[in-house]
């Protein structure tokens, strides 16, 4: 079958852009917001300051990164890791566990395709 829209095929680079701009973003979003609440927002997760603090600025570190387009399979890879390891300690309803798995598919999807143009790493 042919393609609907061929002439958006030649904006192919602007996909892991928006994805990641995107995963950049909300890293940094549920960073700051893990920095400021007072509960425990992986119950399985000791609730140590000082380890809550280095997760939640380890976030916000790796959202900037993929903002910037900074190592960017790397980045994806963590996340991904990062985000896998969530979606088996988080408790609560098939939503959330439904954004992280989200939230990990379009990281392995970065890892896959790359950072895009926009970013400082370049395809070689």
């Amino acid at each position: 079958m042919l393609n609907t829209f061929p002439s958006l095929l030649v904006y192919w680079l602007a996909a892991p852009v928006l994805l990641r701009a995107t995963l950049g973003i909300l890293c940094v979003y549920f960073g700051i917001r893990f920095l400021r609440e007072k509960h425990v927002w992986l119950p399985k997760l000791p609730h140590h300051k000082p380890l809550h603090q280095a997760i939640a600025s380890f976030q916000i570190l790796l959202g900037l990164a993929l903002v910037a387009g900074f190592y960017t399979q790397i980045v994806a890879l963590i996340v991904s890791g990062a985000s896998l390891v969530a979606l088996f300690l988080k408790e609560g309803s098939f939503e959330k566990r439904a954004f992280l798995l989200l939230f990990c598919t379009v990281s392995l999807s970065l890892l896959v395709l790359g950072p895009g143009f926009l970013a400082f790493d370049l395809p070689i």
